[in-house]
């Protein structure tokens, strides 16, 4: 027992013989405020964190010990971290601007923490160049984007009878430029009425033009389980969400829990979804109710009708209308459809 006793004191001596004082004095230039600093110490897999108070003049200082070489981090703020090398029995006097440490500190009393100042401070001003240049290109090439979408533009109104304007107009948003589209679709049918593209456009031009924000939906006429009618009408002077799904569209029925959390925030503040299945399968879809338990406006799309007349190629497929029935945002899910209705209620409810 006594030999055991021994060995365990001489390996604390030796470990604690190993183990040699670190002191990092540190100056903060322009610091105002009453921030401390904070020192995230890595001789261990998770780091020692300590906030050290500044001195009114930017002073700080911080002393400790250690057995190897190791990291240390100082910040103020996560995105402004200093990273040094340290080793036992260094001092490191460190200095640098009040939330500008990256790019302005200075350090000496460590050869490997001077080396990484210098190389880290060289790939942030690369950073901060490459930034720039990026900047600048991309408002180059919004500014082309601009001129040539312009001239398309123009060149479609010079001539809209033109049949190379169906490949044309492809470079334009429908929603930005829907007055050019139908010029150029009134035009191109007076002039190809026969024609299987130009019909074709139309009939793609009409569908989109349904969907545009601000375009008024009249009216959904669709069954529900009890192959009773409900009218999209009927719930008129509410903000309506349409929400086109299917028993079989995994992320459908993985959105329907943020919809009940949605019903049940805004329900009471004038808020109702009508949810438009296109099951082809009636029982499959009248199990999924059963199931998912939706207490609001349920009906299918049994002949694809109003799902062809929206263009819905992908599911789920949402469409939020205001209390007068007009489309105020499409396409929207999770946290910002939440935060879409909540807009729209604000404004509604400030009228």
């Amino acid at each position: 027992m006594k030999r055991i006793t021994s060995c365990l004191c001489l390996l604390l001596l030796v470990l604690g013989l190993s183990a040699q004082q670190i002191s990092i004095k540190g100056k903060i230039i322009k610091y105002s405020g009453t921030d401390s600093i904070t020192v995230e110490i890595y001789t261990q897999q998770t780091p020692i964190e300590k906030k050290l108070p500044i001195s009114k003049k930017g002073d700080f200082f911080y002393n400790y010990s250690a057995s190897a070489t190791h990291f240390v981090n100082l910040y103020f703020t996560k995105n402004d971290v200093v990273t040094l090398v340290v080793s036992p029995g260094e001092n490191i006097s460190f200095a640098g601007e009040f939330r500008q440490l990256g790019t302005t500190y200075t350090v000496a009393g460590s050869e490997q923490a001077k080396a990484m100042q210098v190389t880290s401070q060289k790939m942030l001003t690369k950073q901060k160049e490459a930034m720039r240049v990026q900047k600048a290109y991309e408002k180059t090439m919004d500014s082309l984007g601009i001129q040539m979408r312009r001239e398309v533009a123009e060149a479609i109104i010079a001539n809209p009878s033109n049949y190379c304007n169906l490949i044309l107009c492809r470079s334009l948003s429908i929603e930005e430029y829907s007055d050019l589209y139908q010029l150029l679709d009134s035009s191109l049918m007076a002039t190809y009425p026969n024609d299987a593209m130009v019909l074709e456009f139309h009939a793609d031009v009409m569908r989109q033009l349904m969907l545009r924000v601000g375009t008024k939906i009249n009216e959904i006429s669709l069954p529900n389980q009890k192959l009773e009618t409900i009218n999209l009408s009927s719930l008129r002077g509410n903000v309506v969400l349409i929400d086109f799904w299917a028993s079989w569209c995994r992320p459908c029925r993985m959105e329907i829990p943020n919809f009940k959390k949605m019903y049940s925030d805004y329900h009471e503040k004038g808020f109702e979804i009508y949810s438009i299945s296109v099951d082809n399968d009636v029982n499959a879809w009248i199990k999924a109710l059963s199931q998912e338990q939706m207490p609001w406006a349920n009906v299918r799309d049994i002949n694809k009708e109003y799902s062809n007349m929206f263009s819905v190629n992908a599911i789920p497929f949402t469409i939020l209308i205001d209390a007068e029935g007009k489309i105020v945002a499409k396409g929207l899910r999770g946290f910002e459809l939440s935060e879409k209705i909540a807009e729209v209620l604000k404004n509604t409810n400030n009228k």
